[in-house]
């Protein structure tokens, strides 16, 4: 999809150019996808962001709310863009007094001169939603093997992991060292973290192993004499964000989840769950984002 778009971005931008003398400097995603192929295919231009305001069948009140409410608690330093469609009837009929309502609050009309947007390029931050980070703590006196989905090693000898850390901290301030470490973009897939007893740890001691994944805290060991270190790793898995109902798979029951929230608009919030998880970019409503980042997810070979 990367090349598809880029052909599209080089071929308009060089009707601009023809067309009005300058090279254009900002870039919006069409149907506002929040997917990193297009951030890359629009590599050297600014991408803006903001709210499609006219949806299919909306009445000019609702638009005139949305807009209005959009621009208000916008508070990012990117510039936000209201997306109108000119085959809408609330648009071409109620356009002029939509203006006049945001003129109305406050907003004003100004002359745009696209030559003077200074340089800023890439994806805002708010964009690039990152994975939850992965972290286990392990209360010696033990160490610690971990393995990713793709046979990757993170130990204190070794770190194939990208950005992962391993340390060995006073977690609790008792006087001894604890092992710890954290991968901030896991994978989805099956982790397995083998725990070494350290070469002067008593048949009697004990180790505590807690997980933490996102704001899910799991313990999976406690207290559990070093004795009894299992031979076989402890797994971890990590399941993908369109596993919406956590089997381990992404499939038709969770596109099924999904098809039930679909369009749902300004409704999901930490209390419903962000509409059963189906709201997977959390900003409030299950939209083409949503699909997207779904389709990613079902395509990227966990599925079933």
């Amino acid at each position: 999809m990367k090349d598809f778009v880029k052909a599209e971005i080089d071929s308009a931008n060089e009707e601009i150019r023809d067309a009005l003398d300058y090279n254009p400097k900002l870039f919006r995603v069409p149907m506002l996808m929040k997917h990193p192929d297009i951030w890359k295919a629009a590599e050297g231009l600014t991408i803006v962001w903001g709210k499609v305001v006219d949806t299919s069948g909306c009445l000019l009140a609702v638009t005139k709310d949305t807009a209005l409410t959009t621009l208000r608690n916008w508070n990012k330093d990117e510039p936000c863009v209201l997306i109108f469609h000119d085959i809408r009837p609330v648009t071409y009929e109620n356009i002029g007094e939509i203006l006049d309502c945001l003129q109305e609050d406050g907003f004003a009309l100004v002359d745009f001169d696209p030559t003077k947007i200074p340089d800023q390029v890439g994806a805002p931050d708010y964009m690039k939603r990152p994975r939850q980070p992965l972290s286990v703590i392990a209360r010696c006196p033990v160490d610690l093997v971990v393995t990713d989905p793709e046979g990757l090693v993170l130990s204190k000898e070794q770190n194939q992991i990208p950005n992962a850390i391993y340390k060995e901290i006073d977690v609790d301030e008792d006087g001894d060292l604890d092992d710890f470490f954290v991968i901030p973009e896991p994978k989805a897939g099956h982790y397995s973290v083998q725990v070494i007893p350290e070469p002067n740890a008593l048949a009697d001691d004990t180790y505590s192993l807690e997980l933490t994944y996102g704001e899910r805290v799991i313990v999976l060991a406690d207290k559990v004499p070093i004795r009894e270190v299992p031979s076989e790793p402890y797994s971890v898995t990590v399941i993908q964000e369109a596993d919406l109902n956590g089997d381990e798979m992404v499939n038709l029951a969770d596109f099924a989840i999904l098809a039930e929230h679909w369009r749902l608009l300004d409704y999901c919030n930490p209390t419903n769950n962000w509409c059963s998880g189906a709201d997977i970019d959390r900003n409030g409503s299950v939209d083409f984002c949503d699909m997207i980042l779904f389709s990613n997810d079902w395509l990227s070979g966990m599925g079933n």
